[in-house]
């Protein structure tokens, strides 16, 4: 919450925060507690879990022997066990000392109502596991990440995308900027909307996947200023889905690779033949054609000629 809301970054091994737990013990049935220790300084979720623990049982064994827990600061070590540091009762405890160069603090109740209403309790890495499914570890390590999560959300704003979609996206638009030499992700102004309307085509099945990478190869490196709509109009990178367009672009490769055909005849479940055809395909659509589209295509056109 601390984090979440710019207070720190809470960052605990790094000694951005610290915890003070206390810790009293209560006879069953009363609702009177007993004395009070305060373990100070603790470090992690695992020592201030193992100091609670360590602390509960060892004021239990001083009670259960007769013993009196005295009302005192303590300290933890790296096993959780702890230590007695001073006696409350005896010293001042250093939080109600004096002094002399911080003044009281008047706060404006209206100055605590508007914070109150201005508090984010909805950690970003909730929102994104549900309502757009998420993976845990992913959305976890993308809320720590401001750049990431910043960009995520202005995307997320122009088209809805479930998790595993727009993971899958992220990855490669991380690959296309290491390859390209930019930051990742590109903050510049309209990359987050354009990148979000590529996503939608590709997604609804308007261009492939191959298109869209170069689509947003071209964005990246911030070589064209007009829409995606607009480039895929003037350049016609629409993706073919029509069967009999499809089976015409087929034949056409198959006529000019007939060597490549009869080895792919004569190797049945090879892959590498199949592989380089599928590609002709492609490269003969302009890469118009969706990858398993063009695999489907010409694995049919095989059997149609092995029955031949």
């Amino acid at each position: 919450m601390l984090a979440l809301n710019g207070i720190c970054c809470g960052e605990m091994h790094k000694g951005q925060l610290r915890i003070d737990a206390n810790i009293s013990l209560a006879v069953d049935g009363s609702s009177d507690l007993g004395v009070r220790t305060e373990v100070k300084n603790l470090n992690s979720l695992k020592s201030v879990y193992s100091a609670i623990n360590y602390e509960i049982a060892r004021q239990y064994e001083v009670l259960n022997e007769g013993g009196e827990v005295l009302n005192e600061t303590r300290a933890a070590d790296h096993k959780g066990h702890t230590v007695a540091m001073r006696e409350k009762e005896i010293e001042t405890d250093y939080r109600f000392m004096p002094e002399p160069n911080l003044p009281p603090v008047h706060i404006d109740p209206e100055l605590i109502v508007t914070a109150i209403g201005a508090i984010n309790r909805r950690p970003s890495y909730v929102r994104y596991i549900e309502e757009y499914e998420f993976d845990p570890d992913a959305a976890l390590r993308i809320a720590k990440d401001e750049r990431l999560s910043k960009f995520i959300d202005k995307v997320l704003s122009e088209n809805s995308f479930d998790g595993r979609f727009l993971l899958d996206w992220l990855k490669e638009l991380k690959r296309i900027c290491h390859n390209c030499n930019i930051d990742y992700p590109p903050i510049r102004e309209k990359f987050s909307s354009n990148f979000a309307t590529i996503l939608h085509l590709n997604h609804i099945g308007r261009i492939t996947r191959l298109t869209a990478i170069d689509l947003i190869r071209n964005y990246v490196n911030d070589t064209r200023k007009d829409t995606p709509l607009q480039m895929i109009e003037h350049e016609n990178l629409w993706q073919i889905n029509e069967i009999d367009r499809i089976k015409v672009i087929v034949d056409t490769v198959f006529d000019g690779h007939q060597e490549l055909v009869a080895k792919a005849k004569a190797q049945p479940g090879k892959l590498k033949p199949l592989n380089r055809l599928r590609n002709a395909v492609i490269d003969a659509s302009a890469k118009r054609i969706d990858v398993q589209r063009a695999t489907d295509a010409v694995i049919e056109r095989l059997r149609q000629n092995s029955e031949k």
